[in-house]
Formats: structure tokens, C-alpha cells, sequence
């Protein structure tokens, strides 16, 4: 009798559109799988793309309606869920709820399925899943493949309180079999008119240590390299196989999910020099450090189209170094000039990405980051550069997270919700609930945050008037309704409305 495998995306209950990103860590579990077990049967249930539904839909107090989806999908499998079923659960922190009413459901239907959890959550709070009566029969930590596989060649069987296993990660990314996206044919219909496009990761891990960031935790204490990637010729490979599966599906859009993309500079000077991109491509979406960065290489990623998006985070030294994005901020805003200028001397349009409200945040920073933008702004005459505003969200087991008593003492920062991710009530907005300094309150941060960004939006379609003033409004719609959510959010909670903020300096 064949082994079983099921991969389960589960929806989030934050979003009214679920998801117009297809995610692809079943396939490379899959992938592992097939080519290492000789009698298995694999298929994938990408809950966003069921039905349609939507955020609105997925009411957790609308569990009937949950079913019933769950049900729907469970019955176009090829195959039985029995006690030769592992069914694995893959997300993030805002997922947990979802994974957890997944995994009740799954275990009231079908008891002798195995069910295991993984992905981001579950290796920063494996213990978020190990409770009295947990659904769950075992936790993955870190990377899935190797554990996945030695769980299911070894058949493990149910377990009354679940078990932790740990992944081995691969130094040698060449070692995983070739990328096989097939089981993605089943909802080829959905990646065409919702996803339209289709992403891959050609490394894993980061060397960098930012604060708010989870990838130096989840390689603390493990005997690997900080970044691992396939060889040129094998990346190039991947990407040939993602792209040629895309364009047969009238897909035109591509992206990179590395956590840090090209890192190593001779890597990807012969990536880009062994690729060759089709000519009906529209864009590859490229998310990396300008500080890795020269001419020939940003020159040689204009002409493999790739669209490049810059964490840049902050334009304020003082927030750099808190931040630990860069050891020496001034060289880091020197090496955005450089970029910058290059840009500009290529034509080349580029997204800059920048975070507010990060601990130890204060009027001052922020006035010092928008002062740096609008200069930005008044020299982009050919409007090259987009701005992307983005509110610090935490995340367990960074840096920051690691550290929230620290942040108190040494900024004022305080965290309303350390453990967002397990309340409907906080799930949505309760990673934003921050208050940045004792210098600065949360509500004051959040518009000051918007308005700066509203005023250099304004000034951008009114210098350029490329963009078109429908675009124009609804960048300014979607941020004013993220600033009236949270305040409301906030009302709600009674979060900062004691005392004023000058009390607290």
C-alpha cells in the first residue's frame, strides 16, 4: 500500500483577498519526497484558491462554512486520508489560528491521519502547538525536507502528545532533486488569473543579522553556511523550468523569495551572464541589499529584466544602527547614492522599501528619513523611483522579539500584544501595536507615517503625472484605511488614550 502525503496551505483570516502570491514549499518537499520514497502518492489542497473564498468568507466564527470548503477540497483527492495519511501544515505566524482549525478539523474527520505542522511558526514557537488535546502529531523545526522524509520512510505513527523533529538543512542546495511543478497543474486556473505569476528561491538564508528579522535565529547554534545556493548552472536550471512551465500558461510575471538574492557577487555575476531570459517575460521581481551591489551588476539585472526592490528600511543613521541593517550607516547611505545614481544613469526603475515605527523610533528619526526621501523625490525627474511604506510588524523569535525587555529600558518601546498570532481579536493588527519610543506614541507615529508618505505621493504624481491620478488615489486610499484601521484598533483596545505622550517622555 502507497504512502500518502497531502500539503495543506492554509487560508489566513486577516485578508479579504487570501492570497495573490502562490507559495511553493510543497513543492520542494514534494520534490524531496519523490525522488527518495518509491511507493508514495502526493497531492496539494492551496485553500486560498478553493472556491474563491475570501477573508470576509473565512469567519473563524463561521466554522460550518470552513467545513464545508475543507470538505469540497478533501473530496476531489485521488486518495483515502487514512493511517498511511501524512498531512503536513505549512505557515507563517499570521496562519496559526487557521493551522490549528485546520488541524481540529482534520482530526475530528479523519483521527488516524498523521498530521504534521511546519514552516516559520513552527520553528520559532514549536511550543504554540504542543498542548492538552493538540490535533497535531508532530512539529517541524527548520528546514522540512530530510525530517519530512525520515518521518514517513520511518513510519512514524500517531502520537498522543506531539513530537518535535528538527530538519537537517542542506549546505548544498545541488543536492535537491530538480525542480517538477507539476502538482501545481490543479490550480493552473487560479495562478493564471489571480496569482499570474510564479515564484522560486534560488538560496536560502541570510548572513545579515537586522533586528526584526527571523533568519539569523532559525540558523543560531546550526552548523551551516548563512547563505547557501545552487550552483549558477543549476540555478539557472530552476529558473528555466519555472518560467518555461509559466509561459505554456500565458504567465508573464516571475519572482525571487530569497531572503537574500544574488549575496555572493561572482554568484551572481555568472547567473546573470549564464541567463537567458525570454523575450516574453514581462519582469522578474528581485528583492536584495544595495550594499552588494555595483554598476556592472546592476547594469547586467536591467537586462535580465529584473525589477529590483530595495530593503533600504530607513534613511535615519540612528534607526540603521538600532536596526543592525548595516555596522556602518554612513557608508550604507553612501552606497545608496551610488545605487541611485546608477539608476538613474540607466533609466532603471527601482522600488525602495522603508520601514517605520521600529523600536526606538522618535519624530526626529522619522523627520530625518522623509527629509532624505523627498530628496529623493525632487531629483527624480524621470520618476524611476517608487517608494513602499511599510508599518514594523514583530515577529516571533527575532532579534527584537528576543529582546522586548531590553527595548523597554533602553527606548521606551512597548508591545501590546507580544503573542498576536493567538487571538482572532489581535490577529490582524495586534503585530503593529507597538508603541516605537518613549519619545513617540504609537498613534503620532502612525500618522505621522502616513502623512509623510501621503505629501511625498502628492508631490510625486504632481511633478510627474505618469503614474495616472487613479493610481495616485488608490496608494492614497489603502494607506489612509491601514492608518483608520489601526486607530480604531486602538480605540477598541484603549491603547494610549490614559495619559498624553509627553507624560510618558
Amino acid at each position: 500500500m502507497p504512502k500518502k502525503v497531502l500539503f495543506i496551505q492554509p487560508f489566513q483570516f486577516v485578508k479579504k483577498n487570501l492570497s495573490n502570491e502562490l507559495l511553493m514549499w510543497f513543492i520542494y518537499l514534494e520534490n524531496y519526497l519523490n525522488a527518495r520514497i518509491n511507493n508514495i502518492v502526493t497531492d496539494v489542497i492551496y485553500l486560498p484558491a478553493e472556491n474563491n473564498v475570501s477573508g470576509d468568507f473565512l469567519s473563524i466564527n463561521n466554522l460550518k462554512k470552513i467545513h464545508l470548503v475543507l470538505d469540497n477540497a478533501i473530496s476531489k483527492l485521488d486518495f483515502n486520508l487514512d493511517n498511511k495519511t501524512y498531512i503536513c501544515i505549512s505557515g507563517i505566524s499570521f496562519d496559526y489560528l487557521g493551522m490549528k482549525l485546520i488541524a481540529e478539523y482534520l482530526q475530528h474527520n479523519f483521527p488516524e491521519s498523521i498530521i504534521v505542522s511546519g514552516g516559520y511558526h513552527a520553528s520559532s514557537c514549536p511550543n504554540d502547538f504542543i498542548y492538552s488535546n493538540s490535533p497535531f502529531d508532530y512539529v517541524v523545526i527548520g528546514e522540512g525536507e530530510s525530517a519530512l522524509y525520515h518521518l514517513i520512510s520511518n513510519e512514524r505513527k500517531k502520537k498522543r502528545i506531539p513530537t518535535i523533529i528538527e530538519g537537517t538543512p542542506f549546505n548544498r542546495l545541488d543536492d535537491l532533486p530538480p525542480l517538477d511543478i507539476t502538482l501545481l497543474d490543479k490550480y493552473i486556473d487560479y495562478i493564471r488569473t489571480q496569482a499570474r505569476g510564479l515564484s522560486i528561491s534560488l538560496s536560502r538564508g541570510c548572513p545579515h543579522n537586522c533586528s526584526y528579522c527571523i533568519e539569523e535565529s532559525l540558523a543560531k547554534g546550526k552548523k551551516i553556511k548563512r547563505w547557501r545556493s545552487y550552483t549558477p548552472k543549476r540555478a539557472v536550471q530552476e529558473i528555466n523550468t519555472i518560467i518555461n512551465y509559466g509561459l505554456n500558461q500565458d504567465i508573464k510575471y516571475y519572482g525571487f523569495l530569497d531572503p537574500c538574492f544574488g549575496y555572493n557577487k561572482n554568484w551572481l555575476n555568472k547567473f546573470l551572464d549564464l541567463y537567458k531570459v525570454d523575450e516574453e517575460v514581462i519582469h522578474h521581481f528581485v528583492e536584495t541589499r544595495i550594499d552588494i551591489l555595483n554598476e556592472q551588476l546592476i547594469s547586467n539585472l536591467q537586462k535580465k529584466k529584473m525589477f529590483q526592490f530595495y530593503g533600504v528600511e530607513t534613511f535615519s543613521k540612528r534607526i540603521l544602527g538600532i536596526m543592525n541593517k548595516t555596522h556602518n550607516p554612513t557608508n550604507f547611505l553612501n552606497q545608496l547614492e551610488n545605487v541611485i545614481a546608477i539608476h538613474k544613469n540607466l533609466e532603471y526603475k527601482c522600488s525602495f522599501g522603508l520601514i517605520s515605527n521600529h523600536p526606538g523610533e522618535t519624530r526626529e528619526t522619522i523627520q530625518e528619513s522623509f527629509t532624505y526621501l523627498s530628496n529623493i523625490a525632487e531629483k527624480d525627474n524621470n520618476d524611476l523611483f517608487n517608494f513602499v511604506p511599510i508599518l514594523y510588524h514583530l515577529f516571533a523569535k527575532t532579534a527584537n522579539y528576543e529582546k522586548l525587555e531590553i527595548l523597554n529600558q533602553r527606548y521606551g518601546t512597548k508591545v501590546y500584544f507580544p503573542e498576536w498570532w493567538k487571538d482572532m481579536r489581535t490577529l490582524k493588527l495586534g503585530a503593529f501595536a507597538i508603541r516605537p519610543s518613549s519619545h513617540l506614541s504609537l498613534r503620532d507615529s502612525i500618522n505621522l507615517f502616513v502623512e509623510k508618505h501621503l505629501e511625498i505621493d502628492r508631490y510625486k504624481y504632481e511633478k510627474n503625472k505618469k503614474e495616472g491620478f487613479g493610481l495616485f488615489l488608490a496608494k492614497t486610499s489603502i494607506l489612509k484605511k491601514q492608518r483608520n484601521e489601526l486607530i480604531k484598533f486602538l480605540d477598541e483596545n484603549n491603547i494610549e488614550m490614559e495619559e498624553p505622550i509627553s507624560t510618558l517622555v
